[in-house]
């Protein structure tokens, strides 16, 4: 019989990057709550590594990084170019929804 995850009610969205942020949910995540990551698309976390060339865009390269596959498991994301008034409206909508 599984147990129940305690937090599978519970939806984060964080705009977080670095350490600690990024690490707390995480720890909320594996306990089962919907963690959701906002980023800019334009100053992503830097723990992606990635540099901002064609080469590495074509190549993904800001999704292959282990350190940020490690302290962001088991979230969900979003990106926004949150430099434009749209983008940033956009952001501020999601996170009006998700705290219904």
């Amino acid at each position: 019989m599984t147990q129940a995850l305690p937090l599978r009610n519970i939806r984060i969205i964080v705009f977080t990057m670095g350490w600690a942020g990024p690490l707390a949910t995480r720890h909320l995540a594996d306990m089962g709550a919907e963690v959701i990551k906002i980023e800019s698309c334009t100053h992503m976390d830097w723990w992606r590594g990635w540099e901002n060339t064609p080469e590495m865009i074509a190549a993904r390269e800001y999704e292959k990084q282990p350190i940020f596959n490690i302290t962001n498991r088991n979230k969900l994301g979003l990106k926004f170019d949150l430099k434009l008034p749209k983008g940033r409206d956009l952001a501020l909508r999601f996170v009006e929804r998700g705290m219904q």
